[in-house]
């Protein structure tokens, strides 16, 4: 069972695996890049996930930690997913760990995520904002990428912050935060976010996608540096993460 006390203060560290644990930043904070928007403003959505119960095939990761817009709206956080591709014919699968977390020892794990769109079109621009924290083995920073409206675009990151690490014990060794951002023209319909593991032994342990439209454009994304620090002046209690 995983627990999480959450805090205000989170200290962005570039690299290290051995540095303080930093959270996600949440666009409530205002720290870039989510200066423009906070979570549950009108054309924003937001999906997380803490506790994943399908290991691979049939969707079935739906949000468990929070959502925006709720399941039954037109557009619905709540209905975007994890889905952990097929592993090749004959190849070990994947299964959910105690934690509740995706992992395999001998598979390179691929993942597919899946998110809906306002599908405003033209006229405006959109940021779309993955954070993802991966235990033991990283992910391929070259399979990261990300389709819209159906298409197999798979475009790469604008952007790419290590938002911080952590030395752990057991078989998966280190954890690693990082978020992805994409500033796209438009404003697609539907999204699909893709990763792979540089390796197998890579251990998802938590996701979030933010995601948000406007008629403006965006500000620019600060290198990390800038990132911890403005992250930092949000506050000073320590947070502590246990997992069972």
């Amino acid at each position: 069972m995983k627990s999480l006390i959450r805090c205000v203060a989170m200290v962005a560290t570039i690299g290290a695996a051995t540095a303080a644990h930093a959270e996600f930043i949440d666009p409530a904070s205002d720290a870039p890049p989510f200066a423009d928007w906070d979570r549950g403003d009108a054309d924003s959505l937001y999906a997380e996930w803490d506790v994943f119960t399908v290991p691979i095939g049939a969707p079935g990761n739906l949000p468990d930690v929070g959502s925006f817009p709720a399941s039954g709206s037109t557009t619905a956080g709540a209905d975007a997913n994890v889905t952990q591709v097929f592993a090749p014919f004959g190849g070990p699968g994947a299964f959910i760990t105690s934690g509740g977390n995706i992992y395999s020892f001998a598979t390179v794990n691929d993942f597919d995520v899946t998110v809906p769109g306002y599908g405003y079109g033209a006229g405006y621009n959109t940021r779309f904002i993955a954070q993802v924290r991966t235990l033991g083995v990283p992910i391929d920073p070259s399979s990261v990428g990300l389709s819209f409206d159906g298409g197999a675009q798979a475009l790469p990151p604008t952007q790419v912050l290590k938002l911080g690490g952590e030395a752990l014990g057991g078989p998966f060794g280190a954890s690693t935060d990082t978020l992805f951002a994409w500033d796209l023209a438009g404003s697609p319909s539907d999204f699909q976010f893709d990763f792979t593991a540089a390796s197998s032994s890579l251990s998802l342990d938590r996701l979030a996608i933010d995601v948000y439209t406007q008629t403006g454009s965006f500000g620019s994304i600060p290198e990390p540096s800038a990132v911890g620090l403005m992250i930092a002046a949000a506050g000073s209690i320590a947070s502590l993460r246990r997992r069972g």
